[in-house]
């Protein structure tokens, strides 16, 4: 039989099977064999491109199964000439005896052979167990025992699991014969059993290797220390996977090699993680490095870098380490206070950290191997204290904000007037008669981002993920869906501190689809509603594409009409008969939900109590009114006038807003909102702009039917014909029309 590059030889196979289950296992899986553990039936005969290799490993398999009894027979022969107390012999004679016991429940006298080979077995069960990453109960061995007693004789084809076999073939085997002589043991001689269960400790736990390792690892320690050479690469922890007990000094030479060789000291600690007895060493060590690193980086204010990338100990994937995630969000959130130019808006960002930092401290008093990281509160917490006691607020608070889409820990305060299409959402979600999926439509800037964004405060009841087509470019369905996976898994454990599927590998379609549906296993009795916001740039995202654009539609479809748990939220600004045709024939089911201008009275008390700490007479009734009629209450115009009146305020060192200080305002407000009041005007169709234009110099336009229509949909003429935001009839009049 011929060695295949791709899988280990014999010899490092068996060693591995015996001492390195779980790298095997991960081993098997990257050589192409996606179930090492199914069947020795499918693993030979199904079809596939991974065949030759299954095989080959059943061949290996079968090999080492032939090979153990005479590795065991060599080993207690060497053992016994080397003048171990133990009568090796008399494990043979006990294996006959055993068998004859479950055949004809006849006993005999020499349990201490059979408890010895029993030891073994047990062992080789634990292997198994660890091999497949179960936990091995004492129960499930002694049924596998029984089983494979009897069954000593089928050949592996028909055997229920390959992987698992092996070994519980000969483990199994014994414990059979540890049930027979346990009733002889128990009436005929009490202390043969107590040795017999001495014994099986003994090899279950491996003690007898480790006097050995520990006096080796003390040594590899010692060494390093005095002379400086990093030799953690000979270290157990490396080679033997199944060591049950600690290894002395291993956490300190895992950090006293991390300051010179940082991936051999990673390496040690993901082999601590597969080990039992050095998982807990594996985690101090990790939660010591990386206390120091997150110490510097209090100490340096590193704060950005910290929360949007990662270091050598700290992960930026927040399943990696969830810990770590809440201490990355108050990084986040400091970044932000430090930069931002409104004072209102830094206090949020604090007050966001500091309950960020409030959850890391509560995680720690529940995770013993992470205390080490307790000592980063204290610099931490005086980052967090400096930065609040600079933020000192002049004149009058300013909460407003224009042009960014408002999200709950910066902007919920002047979140207004959108409980009523929240509750169409809800009801929508809530009652099956309808279907499963919504669009949400509303002209530019009138607060679609925001209200998104705000869903997971509004719906409590609902996983509602946020993503932002535009805000994240891609090229092809692949990249699409592990951004959106990205979000959605992400969104999910801050918010509602669910762990949702990953998105797996293979063809891209196939493997979303098999998330979503993973998606909707996940939920329980939780509805996820996936936000898609502007969702017509998904055109433009695949030029030339249309097959798979196509298939994109089709995926939405499905998710549409057959997922109950998982629905779709599509949000942009065109109705789907302004699309192409493609839009109308996948989501023909959709239901539409409007969003519009804020009601007149809900602008009103926005620009005069936007927070409960803003004077009540800064803003005087007759400045907001004038403010909401010339914006038509748009709500992006809205906050803009808002926000630059109370800059003006604080500039002159006012505290109340006259009528005549709008007039500047509505300067600076032409100025800055030019982007948004051209692009209105040149997405507008041809017979949209002549009525427009119409409107804007004081002339009654023709207003045909789909220029109307057109129109009213963008909240640009009321019922009657009006224009609703005059200041964008100035705009036109001054900057496209003279």
């Amino acid at each position: 039989m011929t060695d295949r590059p791709d899988l280990p030889g014999f010899v490092h196979f068996a060693w591995m099977f015996f001492m390195q289950p779980v790298s095997l296992h991960n081993l098997l899986k990257a050589a192409g064999i996606e179930n090492p553990d199914a069947s020795g039936w499918k693993l030979w005969f199904r079809p596939g491109p991974d065949r030759e290799i299954r095989r080959f490993y059943v061949r290996r398999l079968a090999a080492l199964l032939l090979a153990v009894p005479p590795m065991a027979f060599g080993l207690s022969l060497c053992l016994d000439y080397a003048g171990v107390g133990i009568d090796y012999a008399g494990m043979g004679l006990g294996v006959g005896l055993g068998v004859t016991f479950i055949v004809t429940g006849v006993a005999g006298p020499v349990f201490f052979g059979v408890a010895f080979g029993v030891a073994g077995g047990v062992v080789f069960g634990v292997a198994l167990g660890m091999a497949r990453g179960e936990a091995v109960s004492v129960a499930a061995i002694v049924a596998f025992g029984v089983t494979f007693s009897v069954a000593i004789g089928v050949s592996l084809d028909v055997a229920s699991d390959a992987f698992v076999r092996v070994l519980e073939m000969v483990g199994g085997l014994l414990l059979g014969f540890l049930v027979g002589t346990l009733a002889f043991s128990i009436a005929k001689d009490a202390v043969i059993g107590v040795a017999a269960g001495v014994t099986i400790i003994v090899f279950l736990f491996r003690i007898r290797l480790y006097p050995v390792e520990a006096l080796w690892q003390t040594m590899l320690f010692v060494r390093h220390r005095l002379v400086g050479t990093a030799n953690l690469a000979a270290s157990p922890v490396l080679w033997h996977e199944l060591s049950y007990l600690p290894l002395p000094f291993l956490g300190r030479h895992i950090e006293l090699t991390a300051e010179r060789d940082p991936a051999l000291a990673q390496r040690a600690i993901d082999a601590c993680d597969r080990s039992p007895g050095q998982h807990g060493v594996g985690l101090r060590a990790l939660a010591r490095l990386q206390a120091r690193e997150l110490e510097r980086i209090a100490h340096q204010r590193r704060f950005r870098d910290f929360g949007e990338g990662e270091t050598n100990w700290l992960s930026a994937d927040p399943y990696a380490d969830p810990l770590i995630g809440d201490l990355r969000q108050t990084a986040r959130y400091l970044a932000r206070a430090r930069i931002a130019a409104i004072p209102h808006n830094r206090r949020n960002y604090l007050e966001q950290a500091r309950k960020a930092l409030d959850r890391f401290d509560l995680q720690l008093l529940f995770s013993e191997n992470r205390r080490p990281l307790a000592g980063v509160l204290g610099p931490w917490r005086a980052a967090l204290n400096e930065l609040h006691s600079s933020t000192a607020e002049v004149g009058l608070p300013n909460p407003f904000r224009a042009g960014d889409p408002l999200k709950p820990e910066q902007g919920d305060e002047v979140f207004r007037g959108r409980d009523d299409v929240a509750r169409r959402i809800e009801i929508l979600l809530a009652d099956p008669r309808w279907a499963s999926s919504i669009a949400l439509l509303g002209p530019r800037r009138c607060g679609k981002t925001s209200l998104l964004r705000m869903l997971p405060a509004m719906l409590p009841d609902t996983v509602c993920i946020f993503f932002d087509l535009q805000g994240h470019p891609v090229d092809s369905p692949a990249g699409l869906f592990q951004a959106l996976a990205r979000e959605t898994r992400e969104q999910a454990r801050q918010s509602r501190g669910l762990s949702l599927p990953a998105l797996g590998e293979g063809p891209p379609f196939d493997t979303a689809a098999a998330w979503i549906e993973a998606l909707e296993r996940a939920a329980g009795e939780r509805r996820i509603l996936l936000c898609l916001d502007e969702f017509e740039t998904l055109e433009r995202s695949f030029p030339g594409s249309r097959s798979e654009l196509l298939r994109l539609m089709g995926l939405f479809r499905a998710t549409i009409q057959h997922r109950r748990r998982v629905r779709l939220l599509v949000s942009g600004e065109a109705p789907f008969d302004e699309l192409d045709a493609v839009w109308n024939d996948y989501f023909i089911s959709v239901r539409e939900v409007r969003i519009g201008h804020l009601d007149p009275g809900t602008a009103l008390d926005l620009v005069r109590r936007p927070i409960p700490e803003f004077p009540a007479d800064a803003v005087p009734a007759a400045v907001a009114e004038r403010i909401v009629e010339r914006t038509g209450a748009q709500p992006y115009l809205v906050q803009l006038y808002a926000q630059l009146l109370v800059e003006a305020l604080n500039a002159r060192e006012r505290t109340q807003a006259t009528l005549d200080d709008l007039e500047a305002i509505e300067l600076e407000v032409l100025e800055q909102a030019t982007y948004y009041f051209r692009n209105t005007w040149q997405r507008a169709p041809a017979p949209a702009r002549s009525d427009l234009a119409a409107l804007a110099r004081g002339t009654a336009p023709g207003l045909e039917r789909e220029s109307r229509r057109w129109l009213v949909r963008r909240c640009l003429i009321d019922d009657q014909g009006r224009l609703t935001i005059p200041v964008l009839g100035r705009f036109l009049i001054e900057e496209e029309l003279a």
